[in-house]
């Protein structure tokens, strides 16, 4: 049971390590308005992990423009990020139900099944997180580093 909640806890500290690592690059791809108005600045759809407050607000941004835009690829990827930091089992149901949504539009899409394949684990699915990890070394994930470590430490097995 002790080296069970350790290997969660390393889980966690990577799931946040590289979420932050892909916010941070790819807010870059966020648009901006087309029309610049004078109304309070948007909320950036940034979530720490100190801070649970900035989740919440990054997943009502998300959920909203998601609610105007069904088909935004970019909020459902930042929504499904913000809902895994508050790692609580519902949240990571949703942020599940965003990855399997995102993986139906694009099938290979690594960093999705990466953070899909950290969020089952959380449910004890190692099979699962293994499947989703493989496909992402062939999907071309850029940095196999951290893959290699799961699938050495976690999938040898399956």
């Amino acid at each position: 049971m002790l080296l069970q909640n350790q290997t969660l806890t390393i889980v966690k500290i990577a799931l946040f390590s590289f979420s932050i690592l892909v916010l941070a690059t790819s807010f870059k791809n966020i648009q901006k308005p087309k029309k610049a108005k004078k109304h309070k600045k948007e909320i950036r759809n940034f979530c720490k992990v100190e801070s649970i407050e900035d989740c919440k607000a990054s997943i009502k941004y998300c959920l909203n423009k998601i609610k105007s835009d069904s088909m935004d690829l970019n909020a459902r990827y930042h929504l499904a990020l913000s809902y895994s930091l508050l790692n609580d089992s519902i949240a990571m149901q949703q942020s599940l139900f965003h990855w399997n949504f995102l993986l139906q539009k694009d099938s290979c899409y690594n960093y999705a099944l990466f953070n899909r394949g950290l969020c089952r684990y959380f449910f004890q699915d190692t099979s699962g997180m293994c499947q989703d990890l493989k496909w992402a070394k062939l999907c071309k994930y850029p940095d196999n580093s951290d893959i290699e470590i799961y699938l050495k430490d976690y999938c040898t097995k399956h």
